[in-house]
């Protein structure tokens, strides 16, 4: 989410959902990764990137058929749609122009994360986000899936937002413990926070935990759930541990992990009416009006290109951690360069900070 570009991998996998037999990307801050062919995703690789960054596996996913109910781009949870920012209490769902499946959750709350501004979104029984307060820009509102009304995103058919695959993923993209992560503006450097965030849970780095043991990572979200990166100078990145006080708690087949949200999973997308014309990193297009996924992958349409982008497309929940995090929660699947996360929870783990943001 830096100003600067970074070098930007491809790891291929198969994709069995939105755009029949194709592979996906993904994309945050760091510079380098592997790539694969064939389906067959690589975790090394390595490459060079601007600003110091320096390792990456790019990201992917490889989803089963159907994706518990992907089919025809139809995926609301409990089959009904609501507008981004709405939430209905009690648990229950409420329905609006948005599109963008809201509902209470953790306990019922219907407000989180920044100053209590961010409204509860509930993807999938065990995927609760806290989606931050932002405005509705081409990074947010991919225009080629929905349109801008009134600062929110009202989106197209075929097309929920974060809930159009109702699952999470994660993949990997830096190496903490070199510095390789340090992508956003920050306060704190990116290790500095995953530090503050071990210390008071009372919880070891994922690189030094033991197997099956909880440990703590950090993360970068799709734009949606990362909130804007800026916006005229106003405050930007609301859904950031530093000012939103809150980190995922995830498991996945190999383990669970206390994510700090450091950064922005941006990517690729060209945008020619800034001079764009070929794909690159997603942020030099964050508020041209032409910005083009490399594949949207809503459900109901396919893709010459082969390929799926997972974070641009903020098509569903994506978690793209750093390596030993990644290594930790995904175990042996971690060979594949992705893996399925069975339950995604917001939880408190910082207090906010109010110095926030970082002077741009």
């Amino acid at each position: 989410m830096a100003r600067s570009v970074s070098t930007l991998a491809l790891v291929l996998v198969s994709l069995a959902v939105a755009c029949g037999n194709s592979s996906g990307l993904s994309s945050a801050r760091a510079g380098s990764g592997g790539a694969a062919t064939g389906g067959v995703p690589a975790v090394g690789g390595s490459a060079t990137g601007t600003s110091g960054a320096s390792s990456s596996s790019g990201g992917t996913v490889a989803v089963g058929a159907n994706g518990g109910g992907n089919a025809g781009g139809s995926n609301a949870v409990g089959g009904t749609s609501a507008s981004g920012g709405n939430n209905a209490s009690g648990g229950t769902t409420s329905t609006g122009s948005g599109g963008q499946l809201a509902n209470a959750g953790n306990g019922g709350a219907t407000a989180c994360g920044y100053m209590n501004q961010g409204h509860v979104l509930n993807v999938a029984a065990d995927i609760s986000l806290c989606i931050p307060p932002q405005h509705c820009l081409p990074e947010t509102c991919p225009p080629t899936l929905g349109k801008c009304v009134n600062d929110e995103c009202v989106y197209d058919a075929g097309y929920e937002g974060l809930a159009t695959l109702p699952q999470a993923w994660a993949t990997h993209y830096c190496d903490l413990q070199s510095g390789a992560c340090q992508g956003v503006d920050q306060l704190d450097p990116v290790l500095t926070t995953a530090q503050k965030v071990a210390t008071q849970a009372n919880l070891p780095l994922c690189k030094s935990s033991s197997a099956g043991a909880k440990c703590v990572g950090i993360v970068a979200n799709p734009p949606m759930m990362e909130g804007n990166r800026e916006k005229y100078g106003e405050n930007w990145g609301l859904g950031l541990t530093e000012p939103s006080g809150l980190c995922y708690e995830v498991s996945g087949p190999g383990g669970s992990a206390l994510l700090a949200v450091t950064d922005r999973c941006g990517g690729y997308c060209k945008c020619p009416s800034v001079g764009v014309d070929a794909y690159n990193e997603c942020g030099q297009c964050k508020e041209a009006t032409d910005l083009t996924p490399l594949c949207e992958c809503r459900g109901d349409n396919s893709c010459p290109t082969e390929q799926c982008d997972w974070c641009a497309a903020n098509n569903h929940p994506h978690f793209d951690v750093d390596d030993d995090t990644f290594n930790h929660i995904c175990g042996d699947q971690a060979i594949q360069g992705s893996c399925q996360l069975a339950n995604v929870k917001f939880v408190p783990c910082l207090a906010p900070r109010t110095d926030w943001p970082p002077a741009l």
